[in-house]
């Protein structure tokens, strides 16, 4: 009986890790134009970097590495 039970405990972690681990709704994946500070965004050679502000204010995608 101990044996089922510890079963139906990982069953039901394994279930509550994959429903959190679940993307955001309308989270379609890097964007072209910066309109936040860390998003994901497409470079112009189809790279990905990532959305950073300057001291202006402005925001750029730059490369990741």
């Amino acid at each position: 009986m101990g044996v089922m039970m510890n079963f139906l405990k990982i069953i039901a972690l394994s279930i509550v890790l994959f429903l959190t681990a679940c993307p955001i709704e309308g989270d379609s994946g890097p964007v072209e134009t910066c309109t936040e500070v860390a998003q994901q965004c497409r470079m112009a050679q189809g790279q990905l970097g990532v959305c950073t502000s300057t001291m202006d204010g402005a925001l750029l995608c730059m490369p990741q590495h």
